[in-house]
């Protein structure tokens, strides 16, 4: 894959940075895979590092503050090698473009009138011209289906579904989002906040996060993307949680690479795995972000309608490895469900296709859901 140029450029001045510093040309090495024991176990890839003599480690872009502070006091062990080492030096060299979060402009009207625009809004702008399209599938905001609307402090609710039974439902899924932002200006999302809605978005295969990346780059300048965490912390002990921004991550949807996506996926599996440690920082992602007034709200989802598809739709990492399965001709896929050998059919599909991630742990899930396929069931009743 050919690195977004911007990344490329910053990686090319982490290098001149190393050599400056008296590193060694043959000590310089790019995309270092490190694991630290601490505070868990857990991956990390550094850009560009130097290792042997002066142990130096440069991060690229966009990168989260407890990454910098782990590589900078935790001994790491790099994958490559085994070796084991602290870096002496641990430098970030951001983007040069950046986002700052803008303040909301004053709005003199009680919370409570605008949650009444907020909603009529909706109604108006996205109920009324979408009410009709399947790929939607939402709902009008009224007196028997507000339970489905999850409403924050901020003057933000969550769009549900017709298939949304409790409003926080849609907050653990990807979802479409609408925040007032004080006159009649909004701001549209498409995204998720914690671990489940996470883990749906990781699991979806590469050839779709590909599309995702596709459809992000057709989209203007003034569309953003960001990650970051929620955090439950002392001075918010209770809902709604505080939402901490990977503050060198908001960038241009125009500009989106399949690299920064890498970066993201990183900091999110972080935070899944840290949550189970007691650090109470959860995953939050905001993969669309644009700024619109009232009327241009149905122009922008009009925008966001193959991108929000594609989420809302995703193909799978299971779905990827179950056409690997079903693509097993000899002795026949089914065979192996049939007679429950499942660790046989983990080692055929290693096989076959040494490059797909696979354990016993998901070739059971997938044997569980193709007993399912009408294929699987003709083969169990001519047996």
């Amino acid at each position: 894959m050919t690195e977004k140029q911007k990344h490329f450029d910053l990686k090319a001045q982490a290098k001149d940075k190393l050599r400056e510093l008296g590193c060694d040309e043959t000590t310089i090495q790019t995309e270092v895979t490190v694991e630290l024991e601490k505070p868990f176990f857990h991956i990390y890839r550094i850009d560009v590092a130097a290792i042997n003599g002066k142990n130096i480690a440069i991060e690229c872009g966009s990168c989260r503050e407890s990454k910098l502070f782990e590589l900078k006091n935790f001994t790491v062990k790099v994958k490559q090698t085994g070796r084991e080492l602290k870096f002496d030096q641990v430098i970030h060299i951001p983007y040069p473009i950046r986002f700052p979060h803008e303040k909301p402009p004053d709005e003199s009207r009680p919370k409570k009138e605008r949650y009444v625009y907020l909603f009529d809004v909706y109604n108006k702008q996205v109920y009324e011209e979408f009410k009709n399209d399947p790929d939607f599938d939402i709902v009008e905001y009224s007196e028997s289906t507000k339970e489905k609307f999850k409403i924050h402090t901020g003057v933000w609710l969550n769009v549900p579904y017709s298939r949304t039974i409790i409003a926080n439902e849609t907050t653990n899924e990807v979802h479409l989002g609408i925040i007032h932002r004080g006159g009649n200006n909004f701001t549209i999302i498409i995204g998720f906040n914690g671990k489940k809605g996470c883990k749906e978005f990781l699991n979806i295969s590469e050839t779709y996060k590909r599309k995702i990346i596709e459809e992000l780059n057709k989209l203007p300048e003034n569309f953003l993307t960001q990650d970051g965490y929620i955090e439950k912390n002392k001075t918010h002990a209770a809902p709604p949680y505080e939402r901490v921004w990977n503050e060198n991550s908001l960038m241009r949807c125009c500009d989106f690479s399949f690299e920064d996506l890498k970066k993201i996926e990183e900091n999110q599996e972080f935070y899944m795995e840290a949550s189970k440690y007691g650090i109470t920082q959860y995953p939050l992602f905001d993969v669309v972000r644009v700024k619109v007034t009232e009327e241009e709200i149905p122009g922008v989802i009009h925008a966001l309608k193959p991108l929000y598809t594609l989420l809302m739709k995703p193909h799978t990492k299971t779905d990827e490895i179950m056409a690997l399965v079903k693509s097993i001709k000899t002795p026949r896929w089914q065979s192996y469900i049939y007679s429950k050998r499942y660790e046989d059919l983990e080692n055929k599909i290693k096989e076959m296709f040494p490059e797909t991630k696979i354990n016993l742990t998901i070739i059971r899930e997938i044997c569980k859901r193709l007993k399912k396929d009408p294929e699987y069931i003709e083969y169990a009743e001519s047996d």
